[in-house]
């Protein structure tokens, strides 16, 4: 849980220091009043216009994108809900212990001794010759 704090306040430090530097940046070399001068002496190009869409579309992204992360996230709280119910149906069910992993299974327990010897590749086998 407290893992999962840290990592959700990282977008909002990469956000605020970004904006921050941003803010200096744009501050020092007075963007917006060159932007504002270069739109006044280019009116006829419409600038001021298709900047403000650029500015509404990302908007509108971000919130697209805000609200598909959240469905998603939803789905993955859904998931592992279900698959903290298959664990302990599981555990019940085939008598695991209390301290097995997530997703053990008894019946693998003794898988590699019961298995054949794999062949050694540097020996290969002597086959009998078909009839």
């Amino acid at each position: 849980m407290r893992e999962s704090r840290k990592r959700s306040r990282l977008p909002v430090l990469v956000a605020l220091v970004g904006g921050g530097c941003m803010f200096l940046a744009l501050g020092h070399f007075d963007a917006f009043e060159a932007f504002y001068e270069f739109s006044r002496d280019h009116e006829d190009w419409e600038i001021d216009e298709f900047a403000i869409t650029i500015i509404g579309a990302v908007i509108i992204g971000l919130g697209v994108h805000a609200i598909l992360l959240s469905r998603d996230l939803r789905e993955l709280r859904d998931a592992n809900v279900q698959l903290s119910e298959i664990v302990e149906s599981l555990r019940r069910g085939r008598q695991l212990p209390e301290n097995a992993p997530k997703g053990a299974d008894p019946s693998f327990r003794n898988a590699a001794a019961n298995t054949p010897p794999m062949a050694d590749p540097a020996k290969p086998e002597k086959r009998e010759p078909a009839p």
